[in-house]
């Protein structure tokens, strides 16, 4: 969870970087390379284990950095938030098409074998990575139809903090009532 929570950081540094114009092109590169490794750092187990939403973050950051400074594509330019969402959003939905739910990655510290092969353990994991997915869409479509202010950022957070309270709870809720249906209360 808290690593979830420490990777939308660098994001919602990058907006400020890229979105306002009060840093040097070299003060900007230093950020934007300092966002890189933190992310980098934050999650390297995740990333050797090859999970493919944080590949995907890290990814997107280069392509947009490296866009940012070369300028290959103006609509990177112009809705990079969008392209990182919806990016997020295409990878959430195609582990659901193969199977496996990117959030099993995330859930299975600390999970016995035991819990991980029941099959309550895949269906949470893909309820919370369909919640992720659409808010993903919701995030980038937002970013991709109203202007960058701090109301849209702040909307943006709370959809953010929605997934992560649902990744926190849904397990719980649907373990409860998963025992009453084949145990009774």
């Amino acid at each position: 969870m808290f690593n979830i929570i420490i990777s939308f950081i660098p994001w919602s540094i990058y907006s400020w970087v890229v979105n306002e114009n009060v840093l040097t092109i070299v003060e900007r590169s230093l950020f934007l390379s300092v966002i890189l490794l933190f992310i980098i750092v934050v999650n390297i187990k995740i990333v050797r284990q090859g999970e493919p939403v944080m590949i995907t973050n890290i990814l997107t950051v280069i392509i947009l950095f490296a866009n940012y400074f070369v300028g290959w594509s103006t609509l990177l330019l112009n809705y990079p938030t969008s392209f990182c969402y919806l990016s997020l959003a295409f990878v959430s939905f195609v582990s659901l098409l193969v199977k496996k739910p990117f959030t099993i990655f995330y859930a299975s510290a600390g999970v016995s074998e035991k819990k991980r092969r029941h099959i309550m353990f895949y269906l949470i994991n893909k309820y919370i990575t369909w919640i992720w997915t659409i808010i993903f869409i919701a995030n980038g479509l937002l970013n991709a139809f109203f202007a960058w202010t701090p109301q849209l950022r702040l909307a943006t957070i709370g959809l953010v903090c929605v997934g992560i309270l649902f990744s926190k709870y849904l397990p719980n809720i649907m373990r409860y009532f998963y025992r009453v249906k084949h145990h009774g209360a």
